[in-house]
């Protein structure tokens, strides 16, 4: 048995955003707001880490460098001048 949803207060843009998305599908908006629902649902948890953050479950304790990895762009504390 289906169930029905009420969304209220969207903002335009969002709703905007939902109607150009689903013509680009060729679905209504009410399918494309199903999917994306579905989509988001299935979702495994660990697809939403970061770079660094699955390298930290990855690598054992004793391979991470100490002080953390440094933001991209950051140079490191040490790095040698090469000018």
């Amino acid at each position: 048995m289906s169930a029905t949803l009420l969304v209220r207060d969207l903002e335009p843009e969002t709703k905007t955003a939902l109607q150009a998305q689903a013509a680009r599908n060729g679905r209504s908006m009410s399918a494309e707001a199903r999917m994306i629902l579905r989509d988001a649902l299935r979702e495994n948890p660990a697809d939403n880490l970061t770079a660094a953050e699955h390298a930290r479950r990855f690598f054992p304790s004793y391979l991470r460098v100490e002080g953390g990895i440094p933001e991209f762009g950051e140079p490191p504390a040490n790095a040698p001048d090469v000018d």
